[in-house]
């Protein structure tokens, strides 16, 4: 039994004694099970919440990686527990533990003590945003660019001189719109003229708050809405702001640009953060990146790098946040949120036994008869307040300060909702939702800056991690709310504020007055892995949240793998520029038969959302008619999305009748209704390759299951090439909805060297040049005038003196690869290549070797030549160096070994098609669970020296 504990950080220090009933048969143990759950509960202490009655899910014990008895252990023991050395999986928590004797000499070791948390339906996972390096892309054709500058006068954060001069460098026609007063959105649509269009924003960088969102937010959905108004078409649009940003409304403009892009697929919205001296050439190509910009990236000296998130462990409660003396203020004190915290800061006072402060309810209404009685539990004071106005504020702060002396924490849970999707926002709907979030946390903070704060915590949304449809302006709001909690923590640290600043951003409470149907809840499990928050377990984690020092948190239950996954998932990629007549009704070539079966696909799903027979539903009446919402709207379109792909949320409004929209979707989409009526299943997303009937180098596509439509794609992987003769590299191929499929499979990287090519895109000019890859045989490889006789008879000689030949072939960094140079010489080229060539295709992948380390990534080399372990055998004959290496087990081991895989590693010689071969065994083991994602190609090089 536990006699004694004592805890530190990290750390936790006991005294154990066998009972006195147990000491008969203390002998016929080496270890007894009683010492041993003692220790094993010791180690227990760790457990953050431990000591909390209402701390987060239990933990039940797993395994123990190993137990080592030095010495024979006493009925008396010390045991001191500390995490494990060894990292934790996802969802344990792995610790050792020592028993000691009096002078601290260890009598038993245990090692990676594993506990896993049990699965509950309240567990709050907390996911911390960040950085990580963007994939490296490649420039598309520039077009005409709207240049969206401050107002004439007012300097942009990015010299805007350099951006013209580098845009044009790049073939771009600039066209340049300065902002301000007058701006007119649909006058800016208008003068872009027809044909792709990209949009650049420039940021003025105010400090200012209302100056800022007035110049970046109601600005692009200015610009947005009049583009939906005038136009359908593709859009490029890249909002450009200093880094540090002078305002949280520049960077949180991202949050608005997800929801954007969830709204509109072929609309594809960044956000750019640029520090001072950021070359204009760098700006621009992230501008001009094939398939748009990342929605929200920054450009640093090492490179560009894009938000990331992370799952973090939120620590035990240090004690309640909440127990201050002097006033805590409730914003939207008396909506469902406000009276849910304000309860709960209640029973952690009573629980502290604080007497003095008190809690102060900010609304700006009076409460109603059942309102005002919980509040009369509580003790509470309700006061008056819009926290929108200046003067509200100021008296709010002042009735809580002359109550009970200063205030002692802000709680902001105000806000307000006017959904709607982009197409008809109006401003006055956008101002009144950022009025409580944006200007008035801005107002409280400044209100509060002399008080001796202990917290200022302000509730976000999970809307701005995610994004959503019909609530940009809302997303917009809680991105606002993140990124001010950053600043507001940077100038606490400065000494210019007090009290712990967090934004929890939430989504949707099982309790809270902003309710969803059931569709709606399956919908955000299905896709996001998230449920409903219940209130215990969330306020809970909100305490446990202050007690760290993340300044922004998304607090969510559910699957947090399938969380992160949609948090850290690749959008969709943007819809292409609509082909022609993509709006027009389909060509008699395109078939009435595709026509009709997407009208019978539009009018079972409508049937399915009005409840009411397909037969009552008249295909040219208007949707109205049937009393078509925006919840049926949004259910009908992803029911759509399930079968064609991301589709604008506004569709209904453009194509009103079960027909005028089918006829879009027919020419719009016309590989999706080609076949039977029902539903059927699309093809596997595959990667085309080249016949390799002739000895090649080639890059075949990594693979991945495909979620379903609207999920983010699982991790996928990468092809890797080799060396010579001109091969087609495997194509990306974006994630095909599948209805929930399970099988399909992704391509999404590839990278490739070839003859005269040293990259996929060299290669791909070669063949758009009709550039003739075959030359004679280059003198730094081998002298050909040796060999070489035009008279095809002679012998010893060979005729032919021209070939396919891999740039670079003999040139490699062996320590970058961890291998010397003794070693780097005697390794076949094909190898050395194969390995260089998987490092690109991760980048193009997007993965870095840190994310896929000890994955279950396999590894599939197709190979036909070995000629490589031939060169300086005579030399080894006479004892005079040792011969080359050629194997083919080593070329995907090498790759296996170097990356941390730990997937199958396989190398084949089906001769000319082993390359193919390879995909084909990459798909097989990634549908038959073998691996999770797949390293798949080949690397021939039939006389390389």
């Amino acid at each position: 039994m536990i006699e004694e504990i004592a805890e530190g950080p990290d750390e936790v220090l006991a005294t154990l004694a066998l009972p006195e009933a147990l000491h008969a048969d203390a002998g016929a143990y080496a270890f007894h099970p009683a010492l041993l759950d003692a220790a094993l509960q010791t180690a227990g202490r760790l457990v953050p919440g431990a000591g909390d009655p209402a701390g987060p899910a239990p933990y039940l014990p797993f395994s123990l990686g190993a137990a080592r008895l030095h010495a024979p252990l006493p009925r008396r023991v010390l045991a001191h527990a500390r995490p494990a050395a060894r990292p934790a999986p996802e969802g344990s928590l792995s610790f050792d533990v020592a028993l000691l004797d009096e002078h601290g000499a260890a009598l038993v070791t245990l090692e990676s003590f594993t506990l896993r948390a049990l699965p509950t339906a309240g567990t709050v996972a907390a996911f911390e945003p960040g950085w990580q390096p963007a994939p490296r892309r490649r420039p598309g054709p520039a077009g005409t660019v709207l240049l969206l500058t401050p107002a004439d006068g007012t300097p942009a954060a990015t010299d805007e001189a350099a951006l013209g001069a580098a845009l044009r460098a790049a073939g771009a026609e600039v066209r340049r719109v300065p902002l301000g007063p007058g701006f007119d959105a649909a006058a800016a649509v208008r003068a872009a003229g027809a044909g792709p269009v990209r949009v650049l924003h420039l940021s003025a960088g105010e400090a200012d708050c209302d100056a800022a969102v007035e110049s970046g937010f109601h600005t692009a959905l200015a610009f947005l809405r009049a583009w939906q108004l005038e136009r359908h078409d593709a859009l490029t649009y890249l909002h450009v702001h200093p880094e540090p940003a002078a305002s949280p409304a520049d960077p949180a403009l991202a949050a608005f640009a997800r929801s954007v892009r969830l709204e509109h697929p072929a609309i594809a919205f960044g956000v750019l953060a640029v520090a001072a001296g950021t070359p204009a050439r760098d700006v621009v190509g992230e501008l001009l990146a094939e398939g748009g910009p990342e929605t929200e990236a920054r450009i640093t000296p090492d490179g560009t790098e894009r938000r990331s998130w992370h799952r973090t462990t939120l620590p035990a409660r240090s004690g309640p946040a909440f127990t201050g003396a002097g006033a805590h203020i409730v914003t939207g004190g008396t909506g469902a949120l406000g009276l849910l915290a304000a309860e709960h800061i209640a029973a952690a006072r009573r629980a502290a036994g604080v007497t003095g402060g008190g809690i102060v309810l900010a609304a700006r209404t009076a409460p109603d008869a059942a309102t005002r009685a919980r509040v009369d539990a509580l003790g509470a004071r309700v006061v008056l307040a819009d926290v929108a106005d200046p003067e509200d504020v100021r008296a709010l702060i002042d009735e809580a300060r002359g109550a009970h002396g200063h205030v002692s924490g802000v709680l902001h849970a105000a806000g307000v909702l006017r959904d709607g999707l982009l197409r008809g926002k109006e401003r006055a709907d956008a101002d009144a939702v950022l009025a409580a979030k944006v200007r008035g946390t801005t107002l409280l903070d400044e209100a509060t800056a002399a008080e001796p704060l202990d917290y200022f915590v302000v509730y976000s949304s999970a809307a701005a991690a995610f994004g959503n449809a019909g609530q940009t302006d809302y997303a917009f709001a809680g991105g606002f709310l993140d990124r001010f909690a950053e600043h507001r923590e940077e100038r606490r640290r400065a000494g210019a504020r007090r009290g712990r600043t967090l934004s929890a951003a939430w989504p949707v409470w099982s309790e809270g007055g902003m309710r969803i149907d059931a569709k709606a809840e399956e919908y955000m499990d299905r896709v996001l892995g998230m449920r409903p928050l219940a209130t215990r377990p969330a306020l809970d984690a909100l305490e446990r949240a202050l007690a760290g020092t993340a300044p922004a948190l998304l607090l969510a239950p559910g699957d947090p793998a399938r969380v992160l996954t949609a948090l850290s998932g690749a959008p969709a990629a943007p819809s292409a520029a609509p082909r022609p007549g993509a709006d027009a009704a389909p060509s008699p070539a395109e078939g009435s038969g595709s026509r009709e079966e997407a009208e019978r696909l539009v009018l079972r799903l409508l049937a399915q959302e009005l409840k009411t027979p397909e037969a009552d539903i008249t295909v040219t009446e208007p949707f109205d008619r049937y009393g078509v919402d925006s919840l049926i709207t949004m259910s009908l379109i992803r029911g759509l999305e399930q079968h064609v792909g991301p589709l604008s949320k506004t569709l209904l409004f453009e194509h009103v009748t079960v027909r005028d929209l089918a006829a879009h979707l027919a020419a719009a989409h016309p590989g999706a209704f080609a076949a039977a009526p029902a539903p059927r299943r699309p093809e596997p997303a595959t990667a085309g390759s080249a016949p390799a009937d002739s000895p090649t180098g080639q890059a075949a596509a990594g693979t991945a299951p495909i979620a379903p439509a609207t999920a983010p794609i699982a991790p996928a992987t990468e092809p890797a090439a080799g060396s010579p003769r001109p091969a087609p590299a495997a194509v990306t191929v974006p994630a095909v909805p599948t209805g929930g499929a399970d099988d399909d499979i992704a391509v999404i990287g590839v990278a490739g060297r070839y003859p005269q090519a040293g990259d996929v895109t060299e290669f791909w000019h070669n063949l758009r040049d009709g550039r003739d890859s075959v030359e004679e045989i280059p003198g730094d490889r081998w002298d050909h005038g040796v060999f070489f006789d035009p008279d095809k008879s002679a012998t010893g000689k060979t005729y032919g003196k021209w070939g396919g030949f891999v740039p670079g072939a003999d040139r490699f960094d062996p320590l970058f690869f961890r291998m010397s140079q003794i070693e780097a010489e005697h390794t076949d080229p094909q190898e050395r290549v194969f390995l260089e060539t998987v490092w690109h295709l991760l980048e193009d992948a997007g993965y870095t070797r840190e994310r896929l380390r000890g994955g279950r990534t396999g590894v599939f080399v197709g190979m036909m030549y070995g000629h490589y372990q031939l060169y300086g055998v005579r030399d080894a004959l006479h004892g005079e160096g040792f011969a080359t290496s050629s194997s083919y087990a080593s070329v995907a081991n090498r790759v296996s070994y170097f990356f941390d895989f730990t997937g199958p590693s396989v190398a084949l010689d089906t001769m000319c098609s082993s390359s193919l071969v390879t995909i084909h065994q990459a798909c097989l083991a990634i549908r038959n669970g073998d691996c999770d994602v797949a390293v798949a190609g080949g690397s021939t090089s039939p006389a390389t020296r």
